[in-house]
């Protein structure tokens, strides 16, 4: 099952922020999510020096049961990673000039584990001495897109000519078409999105499952004009190196030497194949655009 990860922030402290970044994903489409919890003491009248900031998380929003992942404080003014799975990206000195003092830390590869609530605690001193705790409270929630697509669907199903107001309402309740995809292209009634987070291992039946929630597939090219016109999408947006890899909706099964488009269950279509290719190396049954193939087809490794 896939889910939106959206952000929904409690200020305690105004004074306090958290932040994840981007607020809304979908699992495995992105590669990091940050999540950064910031301290302005200029602007907190009654805390006059910082002693430590704290990052905690709870995998629950309801009974939230909190675990100190990550800090830093004013003694030896280097953040700290408390617990496996996170990444500490950065932790500012809590009691700098600027009064500014901020704490960030990154999930890689994130799913379930990013879910719950995210707790910033600020500790520190007013100006006799005496302690003070400052807080900001942030909830992370699952976020079904089934429903959602469902009513598109609907709206789409009862006007076809309100299709701006429909574009308008999927760029509202779907933020992550704009924070992991590049701006759409309208080619022959279909509209292309090419996604901006590199993956490390392409599984095929996951990013088809990702597209389904969208009501799309992988983008398949069925003739010469739709290989023009995507290479033309890529070249506006990307500058594809040796390591990039841009994954279609062909594939060869059972290393049979037959590439069909899989959504279409089409085959012996003539692919505009690079020099060489297709090759019939164990493994390599995705067909994909990549700068050793000087932007033409070619096969690449997935699973």
């Amino acid at each position: 099952m896939y889910f939106t990860f959206n952000q929904v922030q409690h200020l305690i402290d105004s004074n306090v922020k958290i932040e994840a970044d981007p607020p809304v994903i979908v699992g495995a489409m992105a590669t990091n999510v940050d999540v950064q919890c910031s301290f302005n003491r200029d602007q907190s009248l009654d805390m006059t020096a910082v002693s430590s900031i704290t990052l905690a998380h709870s995998n629950s929003t309801g009974q939230r049961l909190f675990i100190y992942i990550a800090s830093v404080n004013a003694v030896d003014r280097h953040a700290h990673n408390l617990t496996n799975g996170v990444q500490v990206l950065s932790g500012s000195d809590v009691n700098s000039v600027t009064g500014q003092s901020r704490l960030r830390i990154r999930f890689k590869y994130p799913e379930s584990n990013y879910l719950g609530a995210f707790l910033c605690e600020v500790n520190g001193f007013d100006q006799i001495g005496r302690p003070i705790t400052k807080y900001a409270l942030s909830d992370v929630l699952p976020y079904n897109l089934s429903d959602v697509l469902n009513l598109i669907n609907s709206l789409k199903s009862c006007n076809s000519n309100h299709l701006d107001f429909i574009d308008s309402l999927i760029r509202t309740l779907y933020p992550k078409l704009e924070s992991n995809f590049y701006p759409p292209l309208l080619y022959n009634g279909h509209k292309y999105y090419l996604s901006s987070s590199p993956m490390r291992l392409f599984n095929y039946t996951k990013a088809q499952l990702i597209c389904g929630e969208f009501g799309g597939y992988i983008a398949e090219l069925d003739n010469h004009e739709e290989y023009l016109f995507v290479i033309s999408y890529i070249e506006n947006y990307i500058n594809i190196d040796q390591s990039t890899y841009l994954y279609t909706g062909a594939i060869q099964e059972d290393q049979n030497g037959v590439w069909i488009n899989k959504h279409s269950v089409a085959a012996d279509i003539t692919f505009d194949w690079g020099p060489g290719q297709p090759t019939r190396s164990s493994g390599e049954n995705c067909q994909c655009f990549s700068q050793t193939n000087i932007l033409t087809l070619g096969v690449c490794e997935c699973f």
